[in-house]
């Protein structure tokens, strides 16, 4: 047996003994782990980490574009979240396209944007997913058609 701070792992049997403390939120199988992927995916806590991973990927990419203050960055930056949240789960991808909608809706509705200013952020927001989830290419390369002329290499 090995205890992780909220339960308790039986290498013999390849699963937690106790179901998990945030019950069906991160599977239906409440006895899982990291989605049955332990070679590819870790959750030292216990506490479905992907949502952690991808609010902090979104997080940077948003102070980075605050940072770099560069003109029409902004399609960029958004590949470039949705590209490495998409990396950090099997399922991440679904959290980034949740998180960009429901940004995308405060944007046209709450802020007064224009639906084209939002079509334009959605589509960077898939093309970022769609490269996060199939490849193990940096996400500044991946996301190279939306780099605005002028925007520092270190982004």
């Amino acid at each position: 047996m090995h205890y992780n701070y909220f339960r308790d792992f039986d290498p013999g049997i390849g699963r937690y003994v106790q179901s998990d403390p945030i019950g069906l939120l991160a599977s239906r199988n409440t006895y899982d782990y990291v989605g049955a992927s332990p070679l590819r995916d870790s959750d030292r806590q216990g506490l479905a980490p992907d949502s952690i991973c991808v609010a902090s990927a979104f997080w940077k990419n948003y102070q980075d574009m605050k940072r770099a203050n560069t003109v029409s960055a902004d399609k960029y930056f958004h590949c470039k979240a949705n590209c490495e949240g998409a990396r950090c789960a099997r399922e991440a991808w679904k959290l980034c396209r949740d998180l960009s909608d429901r940004r995308e809706w405060f944007d046209k509705n709450i802020k007064g944007d224009p639906k084209s200013a939002s079509d334009a952020d959605q589509e960077a927001n898939r093309y970022g997913r769609g490269w996060g989830a199939i490849t193990s290419l940096d996400c500044a390369f991946a996301c190279e058609p939306y780099r605005p002329r002028g925007l520092d290499r270190k982004y």
